[in-house]
C-alpha cells in the first residue's frame, strides 16, 4: 500500500541554551546601516537558509564593522569563514568582542579573538586589548585552523572574568569547549566588532553570521510501507533514547505503534497491531530531539491517506473546457463519485492522438470529490479560486471533434468519449448532467450556465433531467411490426424487454409476453416491435400501452398508451382507385384539388404514393401511414372513399369528415391543358388523364361520370352542378349518361366506303365488330375503323352509281354501356 503526504504542520523550536547572547545579528534584513565602518565592502549570500554577510573588497587592505554592544556578561556565539586559504599575518580575522571605541584602529581597551596568524600553529586566541595593543592572551584554542575553513565558534563570560571559547568544525556542528582562562581587567564594552586583515586574492575570501540558526530536527518524509507500517524520515538523526511508542499516535482511534524499528540514524518504521484506517488519518509525533541534543521536533501532525482499490465507475469525466474564452486554458475535471480514496498515480489523459501522465507521484482524489486537470493552474485559479488542481502538459483538445480518453496505471480505460460540434461548448465548458449515466451520450452534456463559463473544482450547475420519456412517433412498418420513437434517448434495457410492452383493443387485451413480442432497441430513442402472431387488423382502433419506459438518466414512465389503427392493406392496381374530381381553375371560395376515390372493399396505404402533371415532377403524398378504404366513417377513424389531394387546409375548414393530404409541394394545374397522374409507392400509374379547355371546369371543379369508363375521355367528365362548384369527398352530382347513341348522319366517302356519324363517343369492340351491320342490297364489309364517334365501313365490292342501300346496325353501344338495339 501507498500513502500521500497531504499536510505537515511542523512547529520550529528554540536553540535550547544555557546562558543569554550577549549580541546577535543574523542578517536576514540584509541591512548593516546600524553597522559603523567599511559597509560598502560588505555584501550578503544566501546558503542553507541562512544569510551570510560576505566581503567583497575591490583590493588588498583592511576593512572594519562595528556595531554598539553593552552586554558582558553571557556568550558571543557566531560563523566565520575563511574560504580556501590559510590564514597569517597578512589574511586574519579579528573579533572584537569588547571595544570602548567603534574604531578599532585607535588606542581602545577591550577583548578580542584572533583567526590568523603566521607560522603553522593557527588557532583560535583570546587577546586583553590595552591602548591598541595586546596585553596579554586570556586563552588558547587547539581546533587547528591553519588551512581555512568553517568554523562555528563560542566564547562564554560570567561576572567573574572567567572566560571559555568552544569550537565546531562547520555551522550547525555542536562546539566542543577547548580552553578556558580568566581576565577581568575590563569589564564593560560599547562596541562588537570585527577587523579583517587581506591581501588582492583573499579580499572576497570572508563570510560571517553572528547568529547562529541550527535547522530544526523535523519530518522529512512518511509513507505507508503496508496496511500496519508507516515510515517516517527524519531531515537530521535522532536521539534513539527519544524514539517511544507513546511520542506516535494515530488519531482517530490513539493507536500507538507496537514496535519501533530504526533501520537507520534518520528513519523509523512504526509498526501497528492492526491495519490502519482506510482514508485520511493522522500521525501526531512529539518530543523527537536531535542526535546532538540541539533542537526538539515541534508537535507535529501529518495527515496521511491509506488509498483503495479503484471500483468500476469510481472516477468519471465530469467537465472539460475544450474552447476556452478570454484568459482561460482548457482543462478536464475528473470526479470520484465514490466512498473510497482513490490514487492517479501513472493515470493517463489525453485526447485521440495523445495521452500525458497525470502524475509520476501520489495523487489522491478525494471521496466525493474532484480533480481538474489543466496546463495552466495559474489561469484557472485566478478564476476559479484555489481549487484542487494538478498541472500537466495536456495535448490541445480539437474545437470541432475530438476525443477526450481516461486510462489507470495498467492501460485499462477508466472512461472516454467522443464529442462534436453539435454538443455545444463554445467558449464555454461542458458540464456532465448525471455519473451514472455513460459519458458517451450527447444528451449527458450541456453548457455550463455558470457566469465563469464553468465549474470547475466544484459541484457542476448544468440543468438535470428529470424528464421521463414519451412516444413521440407510432409507426407501422408491415403487417407484424412497429416502430415506436421515443422524445429522448432511451434505455436499451428497458426497451428491449419484450414484458414492456401490450396491445389493447376494444374488446379484449393481449398481455405483452415473451412469447408474444419481440423488442429490439434501436438506437438512440427507437425500439422495434414484433409481434409474432402479426398485428391485430384494428379497422375501429386499438391501442398499445408501453410499460416501465426509462431514459438513459434513469427517469422511469411508468405507463404510456397511444392509439393506432391498423388495416390489412393490398398493393394497388390501376382499376382500385380513381381520380374522380379535379379543380384546375379554382373561384374565389375553393383552391385547387384533385380527389381521389376507392370505390372497392380494399384497403390501401397511400404512404409513398405520387402525383405528377405534364411536368413529370412526382410528389409524393405522404411519408406516413395513410389508410384509404371504402367503408364509411367509423369511431373516430375517419375511413371514407374519398381522399382529397390539395395544397393547403382551406377545404377542410367545418369539414371533419373530409380526409384530406395537404401539401403546397403539389403541382400547380394549368389552366389551358395539363396532365395529372397518380401512382402507388412501386411506381405503377393507377390512373391518369389529359385534359384541355374543351373540357369545361371554368371556375368550377371537374367531376368523373363513371369509374367504369377511363378518365381520358373527356365525355367522362363535366363541370360540377354543385351550388358550392365542388363535391369534395362527397358522390359526384354531374349528370349520368343512361341514353343509347344515336346514329345523326350517314354518308360516302368513296366507292368502296361510307362513313357513320354518332351523337356520342361509340365503345369500340362494338363499333368495330362486322356482325353489327347489314346492307340491302348486300354488301359485304372488308375492315371497320372507329375514331370517337364516328364509324368508317370499307367494302369489298364498289357502291353501283344511282342505287339506294339501306343499313342495319344492332347494339351500338356508348362508352357507358348504354346501347342502341
Amino acid at each position: 500500500m501507498r500513502a500521500l503526504i497531504i499536510v505537515i504542520l511542523v512547529f520550529i523550536p528554540s536553540l535550547i541554551i544555557a546562558q543569554s547572547a550577549n549580541f546577535q545579528d543574523d542578517f536576514t534584513d540584509q541591512d548593516i546601516s546600524d553597522w559603523t565602518g567599511d559597509n560598502a565592502e560588505f555584501t550578503f549570500i544566501t546558503e542553507s537558509g541562512n544569510v551570510l554577510l560576505h566581503q567583497d573588497a575591490a583590493s588588498a587592505g583592511s576593512s572594519q564593522l562595528s556595531i554598539p554592544s553593552t552586554n558582558v556578561v553571557g556568550f558571543w556565539e557566531f560563523f566565520i569563514r575563511l574560504d580556501g586559504f590559510n590564514p597569517s599575518d597578512g589574511n586574519k580575522s579579528e573579533i572584537y568582542l569588547m571595544s570602548d571605541s567603534a574604531n578599532f584602529d585607535q588606542a581602545i581597551d577591550g577583548y578580542m579573538l584572533q583567526a590568523g596568524e603566521d607560522g603553522s600553529g593557527d588557532v583560535f586566541r583570546l587577546f586583553r586589548i590595552s591602548d591598541g595593543a595586546k596585553d596579554g592572551e586570556v586563552l588558547t584554542g587547539t581546533t587547528d585552523i591553519s588551512g581555512g575553513g568553517d568554523f562555528r565558534v563560542r566564547v562564554d563570560r560570567d561576572a567573574s572574568g572567567n572566560w571559555a571559547l568552544s569550537v565546531a568544525n562547520s555551522y550547525s556542528g555542536v562546539t566542543v569547549e577547548e580552553a578556558t582562562g580568566t581576565d577581568n581587567t575590563y569589564s564593560s564594552t560599547s562596541f562588537f566588532g570585527f577587523k579583517n586583515t587581506y591581501t588582492a586574492t583573499r579580499a572576497d575570501k570572508f563570510f560571517f553570521d553572528f547568529k547562529i540558526d541550527i535547522p530544526p530536527i523535523q519530518i522529512a518524509d512518511a509513507s505507508l510501507l503496508s496496511a500496519s507500517t508507516i515510515n517516517v524520515t527524519f531531515s537530521k538523526d535522532y536521539d534513539p533514547a527519544t524514539i517511544q511508542n507513546s511520542n506516535f499516535t494515530i488519531t482517530p482511534g490513539n493507536l500507538n505503534p507496537t514496535s519501533i524499528d530504526q533501520p537507520s540514524g534518520s528513519s523509523v518504521e512504526l509498526v501497528f497491531g492492526s491495519n490502519l484506517p482506510s482514508g485520511s488519518f493522522d500521525l501526531d509525533i512529539t518530543s523527537i530531539e536531535d542526535s546532538n541534543n540541539q533542537t526538539t521536533l515541534a508537535d507535529t501532525t501529518i495527515t496521511l491517506f491509506r488509498f483503495e482499490e479503484y471500483q468500476t465507475g469510481d472516477i468519471i469525466i465530469n467537465e472539460f473546457l475544450k474552447d476556452p474564452p478570454g484568459a482561460l486554458e482548457e482543462y478536464v475535471e475528473l470526479k470520484n463519485t465514490s466512498s473510497r480514496l482513490l490514487n492517479l498515480k501513472d493515470w493517463k489523459l489525453g485526447d485521440n492522438g495523445t495521452l500525458s501522465t497525470i502524475s509520476d507521484q501520489d495523487l489522491a482524489i478525494f471521496p466525493d470529490s474532484f480533480v481538474v486537470i489543466t496546463s495552466d493552474t495559474a489561469a484557472l485559479k485566478s478564476v476559479f479560486g484555489n481549487v484542487y488542481a494538478t498541472q500537466v502538459s495536456l495535448p490541445a483538445f480539437n474545437n470541432t471533434t475530438d476525443q477526450i480518453r481516461l486510462y489507470d496505471e495498467n492501460g485499462a480505460t477508466i472512461d472516454s468519449l467522443e464529442y462534436t460540434p453539435d454538443w455545444g461548448g463554445d467558449n464555454v465548458a461542458l458540464e456532465r448532467r448525471s455519473p451514472t449515466a455513460p459519458s458517451v451520450f450527447t444528451e449527458n452534456w450541456g453548457d455550463s450556465p455558470n457566469p465563469n463559463s464553468g465549474t470547475a473544482g466544484v459541484e457542476n450547475e448544468v440543468e438535470p433531467d428529470n424528464t421521463p420519456p414519451d412516444l413521440k412517433a407510432l409507426s407501422i412498418v408491415n403487417d407484424s411490426t412497429f416502430i415506436l420513437t421515443f422524445t429522448e434517448r432511451i434505455n436499451p434495457d428497458s426497451a428491449a424487454n419484450p414484458d414492456n410492452y401490450e396491445i389493447a383493443l376494444n374488446t379484449k387485451s393481449v398481455q405483452g409476453e415473451n412469447d408474444f413480442f419481440v423488442a429490439t432497441f434501436l438506437e438512440p430513442d427507437s425500439v422495434k416491435l414484433i409481434v409474432k402472431g402479426g398485428i391485430p387488423n384494428t379497422p375501429n382502433g386499438g391501442e398499445i400501452v408501453i410499460y416501465n419506459q426509462a431514459d438513459i438518466f434513469g427517469n422511469l414512465n411508468p405507463s404510456i398508451s397511444r392509439s393506432f389503427q391498423y388495416i390489412q392493406t393490398e398493393t394497388a392496381e390501376p382499376g382500385d382507385v380513381f381520380i374522380n374530381e379535379f379543380v384546375y381553375d379554382p373561384p374565389g371560395s375553393l383552391t385547387e384539388f384533385v380527389e381521389i376515390y376507392n370505390p372497392t372493399e380494399k384497403a390501401f396505404n397511400l404512404k409513398g404514393w405520387t402525383l405528377s402533371d405534364n411536368s413529370g415532377n412526382e410528389v409524393v403524398l405522404t411519408n406516413e401511414d395513410f389508410f384509404f378504404r371504402k367503408t364509411e366513417p367509423t369511431s373516430g377513424f375517419p375511413d371514407n372513399p374519398y381522399i382529397i389531394l390539395t395544397p393547403d387546409s382551406s377545404i377542410s375548414v367545418d369539414q371533419p369528415n373530409r380526409r384530406v393530404v395537404m401539401g403546397n409541394r403539389f403541382p400547380i394545374l394549368n389552366n389551358t391543358t395539363d396532365a395529372i397522374v397518380l401512382k402507388n409507392a412501386d411506381g405503377v400509374t393507377i390512373d391518369s388523364l389529359t385534359y384541355t379547355q374543351d373540357w369545361g371546369g371554368d371556375e368550377v371543379s371537374l367531376e368523373r361520370r363513371s369509374v367504369s369508363v377511363t378518365g381520358q375521355f373527356q365525355e367522362n367528365w363535366g363541370d360540377s352542378p354543385s351550388d358550392q362548384f365542388a363535391t369534395p369527398s362527397e358522390p359526384n352530382l354531374v349528370s349520368k349518361d343512361n341514353e343509347a347513341p344515336t346514329l345523326e348522319n350517314a354518308f360516302t366517302l368513296n366507292n368502296t366506303s361510307i362513313v357513320l356519324i354518332y351523337d356520342e363517343r361509340l365503345e369500340q369492340s362494338a363499333a368495330q365488330n362486322i356482325s353489327n351491320y347489314s346492307f340491302t342490297p348486300s354488301l359485304s364489309v372488308s375492315s371497320i375503323s372507329q375514331n370517337r364517334n364516328q364509324i368508317n365501313l370499307i367494302f369489298n365490292e364498289t357502291l353501283q352509281n344511282e342505287t339506294t342501300y339501306s343499313i342495319t346496325i344492332n347494339d351500338q353501344q356508348d362508352i357507358f354501356g348504354n346501347t342502341n338495339a
